[in-house]
């Protein structure tokens, strides 16, 4: 701790409930384990109501245009639309215990193509 001190000039104990807090499954399980898909998910705005829309040129001289459209507005919740990097990131950043079912889920997902696989390579 004395050599990173001297190093980045940083109190490193400022740093460590972050560290802890990072590092705590329960909390990890509680904001982002989806009961639903079994699956870890990011949180936030979102909604499964958007599509992209082609409008017409305004002129013949320019391009039309590609964009989204909202039908049904985003309200908070876990993303659970696609098992995907989020889903690992508990497994990839040892937050998991190697006891943790959660662990032996993510695990199962991995020997599944059609999750995370695609033709040409990680989706």
């Amino acid at each position: 701790m004395l050599y990173e001190r001297l190093v980045l000039d940083y109190e490193s104990f400022r740093f460590e409930a972050t560290r802890d807090q990072l590092g705590d499954e329960e909390l990890l399980n509680e904001l982002h384990w989806s009961p639903t898909t079994q699956t870890y998910a990011d949180y936030g705005l979102h909604t499964d109501g958007v599509k992209l829309v082609r409008q017409p040129a305004k002129s013949p001289n320019e391009p039309s245009r590609v964009v989204r459209s909202v039908s049904v507005p985003p309200k908070p919740k876990l993303v659970t639309s696609a098992f995907g990097y989020v889903s690992l990131f508990p497994m990839l950043l040892m937050v998991l215990k190697p006891e943790s079912s959660k662990l032996g889920k993510i695990l199962e997902d991995l020997d599944k193509p059609e999750l995370l696989w695609s033709p040409y390579g990680l989706r």
